[in-house]
C-alpha cells in the first residue's frame, strides 16, 4: 500500500539500510537513477555512488552524516544527462522514524529535480549581473537614496563627475556635499512632487563636485514602492549636460549680441532715412530760393538787357554770382560731411604757427561774412608751433565762427578764446545770439538738424555735424553751453604737443 503511494509522487524516494543496502525505491527514483548514480538501483545491493560529488561530498559521506547526526542532511548536485543537458537535483538524507525497531536505522533519500528552479535562478542571477553592469558602466550619473536622503547606490560615472568615490558617499546625505542651497531646494521640491505621485518631466539641476566645479544635470527620479505602494527609496538618473548648457548659454549670448547688432543696424538705417528726409527737406528749400533768384534774374536780363543801363546789368549779374556762391557753400558743406562720414580718415599733420594760422581763418570768415561782425580773439601771448591736421582744424574754426555770426544777426561781435594747458588745446567760440534750448542741444550735432529758432536762417544743418566729426577724428571733445536769448559757447578740446616756442 505504501509503495503504491510512493510510486505516485514526483519526488524520488530510496530507502537504505544501516549497511547502505537499497531496501526500496519508487518509480521516480528509478527514472532519474541513471542521471544521478554510477549504476542502476537494485534492491538488496549497495547503493551506488553518485556520478558527481554533491555539495555535501560523496553519497556515503552524506548517509553517514545523517545517520550520525540523527537528522536530515541536504545536498545539491549538478550533472548532465546523456544528451549533455545540465540537470540539478536536491538530495535529502533523513532517518526513517517509525515505532518498528527493525527500521530504526533505515535512511530515506528524497531526490527532487530542481533543474527548472536552478535554470530560473541562473537567469535571474545573469539578469541581475547584467543590470549591475549596466548600472556601473552607464555613461550617465546614477545614484540611489533612501527616504532620509542617505546614499544607497553610487555608480562609476557618479564618481567620475563628482570626484567622490562610492565608499566616501555611502551613509552620507546628499545635501551635505552635492548641492548648494538653491539647487537643493529645487531638487527636494522636485523629489517631493514625484513621491506625491505627480507626473513631472526631467529637472535641470546643478551639482557641486569635490573640486567645487559646477555640473549641470538633466535628472529624472524613479521611486521604488513596497507592496503597500509606500516609497522605499528612489533612483536618480542624471545626464551631464554641462557642455550643452554652456553651449546654449554661449549661443544665447551670441543671439543677444547679434540682436543688438541688428538693432544697431536698424537704428542706423532709420537714422539714415531720417537724415535723407531732412536733407531733402532742407535742400529743397535752401537750393530752390537761389535757383529761383538766378532763373528770374536771368530771365530779366534775357528780355531787357538791350534796354538796361550798365549799372543795372551789373547789379543783376552780382545777384546771380551771390546766389551761385551761396549754392556753392551749401554743396561744400554736403561734400565735406560726406568725406568725414567715411569709416577711416588718415590724419595729415602739418607744422604751423598757431596764432598766424588762426588769424588767417578769422580773415577768411570776416570776408565771407561781408565784415558784418568783429571777431574779438584772445590768443596765447607766446607763439607756439603745433603739428595738427590743418584741414580739420580750419573746418572746425570756420564752421563755429560762421555759425556764431549767422545766429547772432543783430549783434556786432563774436568771441574766440584759445588756451594751451596740460598738453591740451582749448578753443572756445562764443556769441550773444539766439541761443539753443536745452531740449535741442543733444540733437543739433545730427546731420541736417536745425533748431526751431533757426529755421528762418539760411543753412543746411551740417555745420555742427562736420565740427563734431572733425573733433572726433582729432581725438578731442566738443562742449556746449547755451541759453535761449543769451547766446552759445562751443568749446573744442584736443590733445597737442608744442614743437617749440
Amino acid at each position: 500500500m505504501l509503495s503504491e503511494v510512493l510510486n505516485h509522487i514526483s519526488q524520488g524516494v530510496v530507502a537504505v539500510s544501516e549497511n547502505d543496502l537499497v531496501l526500496f525505491f519508487n518509480d521516480a527514483a528509478n527514472t532519474v537513477s541513471s542521471d544521478i548514480f554510477n549504476e542502476q538501483l537494485v534492491i538488496g545491493l549497495e547503493i551506488p555512488e553518485v556520478r558527481r560529488r554533491t555539495s555535501a561530498g560523496s553519497m556515503k559521506y552524506l548517509l553517514s552524516m545523517s545517520r550520525t547526526g540523527g537528522e536530515e542532511v541536504r545536498a545539491f548536485m549538478e550533472t548532465q544527462n546523456k544528451y549533455g543537458t545540465d540537470l540539478y537535483f536536491e538530495i535529502v538524507a533523513a532517518p526513517f522514524k517509525t515505532e518498528r525497531h527493525d527500521l530504526n536505522n533505515v535512511l530515506l533519500l528524497m531526490i527532487t529535480d530542481v533543474t527548472e528552479n536552478k535554470v530560473f535562478e541562473h537567469k535571474l542571477l545573469s539578469q541581475t549581473e547584467y543590470i549591475r553592469t549596466l548600472f556601473e558602466t552607464a555613461n550617465t550619473m546614477i545614484f540611489g537614496l533612501d527616504m532620509r536622503g542617505y546614499v544607497t547606490q553610487w555608480n562609476r560615472q557618479a564618481a567620475n563627475i563628482t570626484g567622490y568615490s562610492r565608499d566616501e558617499v555611502y551613509a552620507r546625505r546628499v545635501r551635505e556635499f552635492l548641492f548648494d542651497d538653491e539647487s537643493l531646494g529645487l531638487f527636494e521640491g522636485y523629489l517631493q512632487r514625484i513621491l506625491d505621485g505627480e507626473s513631472v518631466p526631467g529637472l535641470e539641476i546643478s551639482i557641486r563636485s569635490r573640486d567645487q566645479k559646477i555640473h549641470h544635470l538633466l535628472a529624472s527620479v524613479t521611486p521604488r514602492l513596497s507592496t503597500n505602494k509606500v516609497p522605499i527609496d528612489v533612483t536618480i538618473i542624471g545626464q551631464d549636460i554641462t557642455e550643452l548648457t554652456n553651449y546654449r548659454s554661449s549661443l544665447e549670448t551670441m543671439v543677444k549680441l547679434r540682436t543688438r547688432e541688428l538693432q544697431r543696424a536698424l537704428t542706423k538705417e532709420q537714422e539714415a532715412l531720417e537724415i535723407r528726409s531732412r536733407f531733402v527737406s532742407i535742400a529743397s528749400h535752401e537750393f530752390r530760393v537761389p535757383l529761383n533768384s538766378i532763373a528770374h534774374t536771368g530771365s530779366v536780363l534775357t528780355k531787357n538787357v538791350e534796354f538796361m543801363a550798365a549799372d543795372d546789368v551789373r547789379n543783376h549779374l552780382n545777384d546771380i554770382t551771390r546766389n551761385a556762391n551761396h549754392m556753392s557753400v551749401l554743396l561744400d558743406d554736403v561734400l565735406e560731411y560726406g568725406k568725414k562720414d567715411q569709416a577711416k580718415i588718415k590724419l595729415v599733420k602739418t607744422e604751423v604757427n598757431l596764432n598766424e594760422f588762426l588769424e588767417s581763418i578769422f580773415e577768411d570768415v570776416r570776408r565771407s561774412a561781408a565784415n558784418t561782425h568783429k571777431i574779438e580773439a584772445t590768443l596765447p601771448s607766446l607763439e607756439f608751433k603745433l603739428s595738427i591736421d590743418t584741414k580739420l582744424m580750419r573746418s572746425i574754426v570756420t564752421n563755429l565762427l560762421s555759425n556764431a555770426i549767422k545766429f547772432s544777426p543783430d549783434k556786432e561781435k563774436v568771441y574766440v578764446e584759445v588756451r594751451l594747458e596740460l598738453g591740451q588745446l582749448s578753443l572756445s567760440v562764443k556769441d550773444d545770439g539766439i541761443g539753443i534750448p536745452m531740449e535741442e542741444q543733444s540733437q543739433i550735432f545730427e546731420p541736417f538738424t536745425r533748431g526751431k529758432e533757426a529755421m528762418e536762417i539760411s543753412g543746411t544743418g551740417l555745420g555742427l555735424s562736420i565740427v563734431k566729426k572733425s573733433v572726433e577724428l582729432m581725438e578731442g571733445t566738443l562742449l556746449l553751453e547755451s541759453e535761449p536769448g543769451k547766446g552759445s559757447c562751443f568749446t573744442v578740446v584736443i590733445p597737442f604737443q608744442p614743437i617749440h616756442v
